[in-house]
């Protein structure tokens, strides 16, 4: 027989302590050992420490003494019928704390105590000998009903105070488990929804959704996926069943399975719709939601649009503004693709104030992340820093390694665009670390491309073509056509950088012909840029003409002070090699004007070409042209700039 101590020993090294015996053996010796030490507990301890059979790892003496805390109620009645009696806060303290000296329990901290796994099994053998198994039966059904109370608790508590909310699920996680086996035992639906949902929402700021997954498909094995055969079982299956393949659709959509997605969404709605009872107008709303995302996937922001608002109506007059504050982040993104970032920075404040009334910090990091987003787009590099930090530090608070990665990419691509490539390369490989890891393929395919960019800047070519590879092969096999098209045009900017000018313009015209097909006219324009410097190259100069104006003309639509410039530039290069000297000095001087009122991006480059004109052309004939182009002499600064440039011309020839 064991020694307490050595029995103290065992339980915490684990069974693994009795290998060498046979399994009769072992439970025999554990069994035997834990009597002994048992026998050394109090009357009273020894009558209520087998309640813990209850509990799986770890036991919290608060919730012990709610769950008891009133003795008339159902809880405290049938506690009573099965231990004599009921105890409060104070006197489980008490029993924990002499478990605990015994060697029983250990103490983790605060009044939460470590169930060591051997404890349950000792444990329900002493209440099998205390009760029957019917009462018994219906303890662990009162337990379930307070930890599903517990569950709707948690979640609620994720909004306004997701930290401690977030230690104590970790801490209570293995007693949600085992009563979400046990309420899928019991055929207990909306009590295995209600569990799921909280689990499912922790383990995905976590980083494990791996095991929610494995939850969610244990649950279908438990309803079945057939919606006849589930709505014989009852409401409660069939709200459980639509939770469920939500979530499927969900991870389809990620990975921009998009038929699978919309097809999952739009059967759920189908049912919905077909009840016509306003009780389902929430679920209407969220799968509207989700189709749009569908939608923009497909590149139909038009179609998305209507889903988004008509889900956004269905919010607001049910006066659900938390919920909606979801939607405006959504429609942030479809303005922000649309280029009409007044619009997106409004609709992301507007859900940055929802989710700060509502003391949600982790949903502010997802404001923060789109207004990060816009103002990377708009080239406010600084405020796009500001915006996404503030967005990391809350993911890297909550432990959201995987929405950590997405800011670390995007801050990546801050600095990228601010010419700072070996910071964004780190920032990139911090990323592709945390989605290699998860064996995310489909996000580490986004980091492949930017490293493959990053790699093509310095000049290693090899390694840029490699990482491109990767990045087409995932983003092909996932059926991306816009990400695969990004990957052809960044590869056809890789063949012109090596002169490869025939693998540069079949490059560009896969890119082209899928920016085309999907009406990305935005996109397209890149391509029809890339294309005219192609054919400019070449001394194709009417083609490369006709592809720098549809380029042009399209940066105009959107208003991309940025482009325009660069493409009435090109278009300038192109009359001046043609010798069309006066509507090349036109083009140049609309580049200027436009770049001062911007960007001053490309200002250096513009003045040395003007500065090049004026000396071919002579002081007179040039301001002829500058006033017919701008209505006004050239004066002031910029007159000055381009005639010192002129002289320091004249100079070096």
């Amino acid at each position: 027989m064991q020694t307490p101590v050595q029995l103290i020993e065992a339980l915490r090294r684990g069974l693994d302590a009795f290998q060498g015996a046979e399994e009769e053996g072992r439970d025999k010796s554990l069994t035997v050992s834990l009597d002994y030490s048992f026998a050394k507990l109090s009357e009273r301890t020894r009558q209520h420490l087998p309640f813990l059979a209850l509990f799986s790892e770890r036991v919290y003496a608060y919730w012990l003494s709610i769950f008891l805390a009133n003795p008339d109620s159902d809880y405290g009645q049938i506690y009573r019928d099965i231990f004599g009696e009921n105890v409060q806060a104070r006197d489980w303290q008490l029993i924990l704390d002499e478990a605990t000296e015994t060697g029983i329990l250990e103490h983790l901290g605060s009044t939460v105590y470590i169930i060591h796994p051997a404890l349950p099994w000792y444990l329900r053998q002493r209440l099998n000998d205390q009760s029957t198994q019917a009462a018994i039966l219906e303890l662990e059904k009162n337990l379930l009903v307070f930890y599903t109370a517990l569950a709707e608790h948690y979640d609620e508590q994720l909004i306004s105070n997701a930290d401690s909310t977030s230690v104590m699920l970790r801490i209570e996680e293995p007693n949600f488990l085992k009563n979400l086996r046990f309420a899928e035992q019991q055929k207990d639906w909306r009590n295995v929804q209600l569990i799921l949902t909280v689990l499912g929402e922790i383990y995905k700021r976590w980083g494990r959704k791996q095991e929610f997954n494995s939850l969610r498909q244990r649950a279908f094995k438990q309803i079945g996926i057939n919606l006849k055969q589930v709505k014989e079982k009852g409401n409660a299956a069939f709200d459980l069943w639509m939770y469920l393949r939500n979530n499927e659709a969900n991870e389809a959509l990620a990975i921009n399975d998009l038929e699978r997605a919309r097809a999952i969404y739009q059967e759920i709605l189908d049912e919905l719709t077909a009840l016509k009872n306003s009780s389902v107008n929430d679920g209407i709303a969220t799968l509207n939601n989700n189709l749009a995302g569908v939608a923009v996937g497909l590149g139909d922001l038009a179609a998305a649009t209507v889903a988004y608002e008509r889900a956004l109506n269905i919010r607001e007059e049910s006066g659900d503004f938390y919920k909606a504050a979801g939607i405006y982040l959504n429609l942030s993104r479809i303005t922000q693709l649309q280029k009409q970032f007044q619009k997106a920075i409004d609709y992301s404040q507007q859900a940055l104030r929802i989710y700060e009334d509502a003391k949600d910090l982790y949903k502010t990091a997802d404001a923060y992340y789109q207004m990060g987003e816009i103002a990377r787009e708009q080239r406010s590099y600084r405020e796009a820093i500001i915006f996404s930090e503030k967005a990391l530090n809350i993911y890297e608070n909550s432990g959201d390694l995987h929405q950590a990665a997405a800011v670390y990419h995007q801050l990546g691509s801050i600095i990228y665009l601010q010419g700072q490539f070996a910071e964004a390369s780190n920032y990139y490989k911090k990323a592709l670390k945390i989605y290699e890891d998860a064996k995310d393929w489909y996000n580490a395919a986004d980091e492949y491309l930017q490293l493959g960019q990053v790699a093509q800047i310095r000049q290693k070519y090899d390694d840029a073509f490699a990482y491109y590879k990767k990045a087409l092969i995932v983003f092909e096999n996932a059926k991306n056509s816009d990400k695969a098209a990004t990957v052809y045009h960044q590869l056809a900017i890789l063949a012109q950088r090596q002169h490869l000018f025939k693998e540069a313009i079949d490059y560009s015209q896969k890119s082209l012909k899928i920016r085309e097909e999907r009406q990305e006219w935005y996109k397209a324009s890149d391509d029809y840029y890339l294309l005219g410097m192609l054919a400019q190259v070449q001394e194709n100069f009417e083609v490369a003409f006709n592809y720098y104006k549809k380029a042009f003309e399209i940066f105009q639509q959107f208003e991309d002070w940025y482009k325009i410039p660069l493409a009435l530039m090109s278009l300038g290069n192109i009359a001046e090699d043609q010798s069309g000297s006066t509507e090349a000095v036109k083009l140049y001087v609309q580049a200027l004007i436009r770049d001062l009122q911007h960007y001053k991006e490309w200002v250096d480059l513009l003045i040395n070409y003007l500065a090049r004109m004026l000396q071919q052309l002579g002081e007179n004939q040039f301001q002829d042209i500058w006033r017919e182009a701008t209505g006004e002499e050239c004066a002031g600064e910029v007159r000055e700039a381009i005639w010192t440039a002129r002289d320091r011309l004249e100079t070096e020839s």
